[in-house]
């Protein structure tokens, strides 16, 4: 079948606007990158919304990330957080990585600086295999604590151990 994004977006704009959470993803996807219709940052929110409000990780994290860079919705580095921790709790290493850095190293930034709840999140998305947390990971131990050390080793085993099929031994 020869390649057709037009042909595409018709039937995943079809299964969106029949409630299918993937279909809302994928329509908020193509949207964004202009695959096949024109590309629109406040139509690939407004998907990608939907997917995300019917708890689907990618389309949470996706929405973190424009949050968190005003695009096609207004700049709210709370909703964020907000978005990317539905997702990094359902296990998904990417909002795992956006999480940390959110909480670390965002500039500017009007969350709170959490070095630990930022290195537990760094800490689960390495496990995945997120290539760029180590590098947050080492950055973030150099200018710790052994207190606030022990309360990340502790953090990241209660969630492992709540998410079992996540665990990385």
């Amino acid at each position: 079948v020869p390649q057709d994004f037009s042909l595409a977006a018709k039937w995943m704009r079809m299964s969106a606007e029949q409630g299918d959470r993937l279909g809302q993803y994928n329509f908020g996807m193509i949207a964004l990158f202009g695959k096949g219709v024109p590309a629109s940052d406040a139509e690939a929110a407004k998907w990608l919304r939907l997917s995300a409000e019917q708890g689907f990780a990618r389309a949470q994290d996706e929405l973190a990330v424009m949050y968190s860079n005003g695009t096609g919705v207004p700049q709210d580095d709370r909703a964020a957080v907000e978005w990317a921790t539905m997702a990094a709790e359902q296990g998904d290493p990417k909002a795992q990585y956006h999480l940390g850095f959110f909480l670390c190293c965002k500039l500017p930034n009007t969350v709170p600086y959490d070095p630990v709840g930022a290195s537990v999140w760094f800490e689960l998305a390495a496990a995945a295999g997120d290539p760029k947390s180590p590098y947050f990971i080492t950055m973030l131990r150099s200018q710790m604590t052994a207190t606030q050390l022990a309360e990340v080793e502790r953090r990241v085993k209660e969630w492992q151990r709540g998410h079992p099929t996540h665990a990385q031994h």
